[in-house]
């Protein structure tokens, strides 16, 4: 029997997730009849021999990217609606019977486009989506202007759209496709019905999502190649888990500072023009530099702050109702203050992390194997602890190095990493995150060991503030050099005893994420 409809699903190494794809289709209820394309798209894993035993078609193109992909199922399908989709996602049971009645209750319907929701990605990201779907259908209904089309779920007629644009990318098999459709008859939304989706890209953190991977390698990218014909970005670097991303070993500081000032002026100038658009309001100076102000303290925050997942995913705290602590140390180790500390620890029955600099454990490996055989957690702080080896090409070298020292003291490699002054972008997290490392922040606990304030006292003080699941950031020692830490060590024997009668636990960080 001939197909009604052609499902077209391009795959390149989706072996973990293609089978709970082709499961969700395959128990679609209510559809008519139907064909599932699986183009394997030149992966190095088992994706085509999984898509084999599912007994569903498999097209081989050895020619990289979506629009050549989708462009092979397209050539064989027979269906007369094609419906496109991706390996990484899962269908709901009626989700082919919804695209068939809507085809066949209006014949003039030419392309029907459905929205997604993402199933393990930060809370920013569904969100966002949201508002979006929410600002096309008010544009939609407003203007009958279409906004939004995701190859994820999206089908159409097979007359009224013959080839992809393979010299295409990302956005060829979406908006591509939407202009073409609209030529040939009338373009609808159905957001009642969404596919779920992996949100592996969004675990990138925000900034990187939304400039570098949306802006620059979608839209952008999409636009020049139209008006070129040349591809000037590429391919998106495809991603097959949370902290999987692109390893840039030779980032180079000018390359962030030049995109923070490029960012902070587009955003300054968004804003002149729709202050002006609203208000009415003349061009002002002042007002030019309240805005510029404004667009880097914001990025300033997704740089510096503690708090800040902008940039990427960086734990300081972990929701739970279990009175938990994790208590971390910088900077370490620091000889007896260090020892001293974990001391304290203990007698409650807790553990402690020490973010260690590799310079201070080459220099002292017997404090660190210490603490490592008590059962305390060793971190990676960097080598030098100087800001500028941020500036320096391969940069990623001054981890890898504490990771070897960390581990020649251990026996085992840290898992865990705080970067000196929690400053991070995109480009600085994701090779940690190709090495199999965790960056984590915290809750600064100030003591400023060198103006001799009252420790106990700022202890008391900030123990009041302590929620469960909350990351502690303190010093036992200082940068690469040591210092008399003997405020510290006092501080911590009242946050202790502050926390423990009140019922808190302290927990290595590895336990609390």
């Amino acid at each position: 029997m001939k197909p009604v409809i052609s499902v077209i699903i391009p795959a390149y190494n989706e072996a973990k997730a293609l089978p709970a794809c082709l499961k969700s289709l395959q128990s679609q209820l209510q559809a008519p009849p139907f064909e599932i394309i699986v183009v394997d798209n030149n992966s190095s894993d088992t994706t085509g021999d999984i898509a084999r035993k599912h007994g569903v078609i498999v097209v081989d193109q050895s020619v990289r990217g979506v629009c050549a992909a989708r462009q092979a199922g397209l050539e064989i399908a027979r269906g007369e609606i094609i419906v496109s989709s991706d390996a990484d996602c899962t269908y709901p049971a009626n989700w082919l019977h919804e695209i068939n009645q809507a085809f066949v209750s209006q014949p003039d319907l030419q392309l029907l486009l459905g929205n997604y929701r993402f199933t393990d990605a930060p809370p920013w990201a569904n969100i966002l989506l949201k508002w979006y779907e929410w600002l096309c259908l008010q544009v939609f209904y407003a203007f009958n202007r279409t906004m939004y089309a995701s190859a994820a779920n999206l089908a159409f007629r097979r007359s009224s759209f013959d080839a992809y644009d393979t010299k295409l990318t990302q956005g060829g098999d979406e908006l591509y496709v939407l202009q073409h459709c609209k030529q040939s008859g009338r373009v609808h939304y159905r957001f009642t019905n969404p596919v779920l989706t992996c949100g592996r890209r969004m675990h990138q953190g925000f900034i990187k999502t939304f400039f570098h991977d949306f802006m620059r390698s979608y839209l952008l990218n999409y636009i020049v190649t139209r008006r070129t014909g040349r591809n000037l970005a590429g391919s998106y670097v495809p991603l097959r888990s949370k902290l999987e991303a692109r390893s840039n070993p030779t980032f180079a500081m000018g390359v962030f500072i030049a995109t923070a000032l490029v960012i902070s002026l587009v955003l300054l100038l968004v804003s002149i023009q729709a202050l002006m658009l609203v208000s009415r309001i003349e061009y002002s100076p002042l007002l030019s530099s309240g805005l510029l102000a404004l667009s880097m303290g914001l990025l300033a925050y997704a740089v510096f702050s503690p708090h800040s997942q902008l940039a990427g995913p960086q734990p300081f705290r972990v929701r739970t109702k279990r009175r938990v602590v994790a208590l971390t140390f910088d900077d370490g180790p620091n000889g007896q203050f260090s020892l001293d500390i974990a001391s304290y620890i203990e007698s409650y029955g807790g553990h402690a992390t020490f973010f260690s600099v590799g310079h201070n454990v080459a220099k002292q490996p017997d404090i660190t194997r210490q603490l490592y055989e008590r059962g305390h957690l060793i971190g990676n702080h960097s080598y030098n602890h100087t800001f500028g080896d941020y500036f320096k090409r391969g940069w990623i070298a001054n981890i890898i190095k504490t990771n070897g020292v960390i581990a020649e003291a251990c026996g085992e490699a840290p898992r865990f990493v705080r970067l000196p002054w929690l400053f991070r972008t995109p480009w600085l997290l994701t090779p940690l995150y190709k090495l199999g490392l965790q960056p984590v922040a915290g809750t600064f606990m100030h003591l400023k060991e060198f103006r001799q304030p009252d420790g106990v006292a700022m202890a008391r003080k900030f123990a009041a503030k302590v929620r469960p699941g909350e990351i502690i950031i303190m010093h036992d020692g200082y940068n690469a050099q040591g210092g008399d830490r003997r405020q510290t060590v006092r501080a911590v024997a009242e946050l202790c005893k502050q926390l423990a009668a009140d019922g808190y636990q302290f927990v290595r960080v590895d336990a609390l994420l």
